[in-house]
């Protein structure tokens, strides 16, 4: 069986290790974040925060995965994921919450549709 894979789907825009960003960042695609980020992230699809990245302001998306730091509110329609690694302190609200051992999560959890 032949597998199709829509890469543009996969596809992420990155802001590299040793990028500084002091400001917002909007984007209607998927975004890796391995660098730093003082200023809230908004996008229509998915946002990691890779183990060397680090957002300090709020983040709006679709689903999200965090790997590295974030200081501010959470709001996504779909999931988040903190990984082992991952530290977070603010407000998060999604449709599901998932919390690997290790992480660091020192905020308010909401379960149910997103903040408009």
């Amino acid at each position: 069986m032949k597998r199709i894979v829509n890469f543009e789907i996969l596809s992420f825009s990155l802001i590299s290790e040793g990028s500084v960003v002091n400001g917002n960042l909007s984007t209607d695609h998927n975004v890796r974040i391995n660098g730093q980020i003082s200023g809230g992230v908004e996008s229509n699809g998915i946002v990691i925060i890779g183990q060397t990245g680090k957002v300090k302001g709020d983040i709006t998306c679709k689903t999200l995965t965090v790997e590295g730091y974030v200081r501010g509110n959470i709001n996504t329609i779909g999931e988040v994921r903190l990984k082992s690694l991952a530290c977070v302190f603010g407000t998060i609200t999604c449709k599901r919450l998932y919390v690997d051992q290790g992480a660091v999560c020192s905020c308010q959890s909401f379960e149910g549709e997103p903040i408009k």
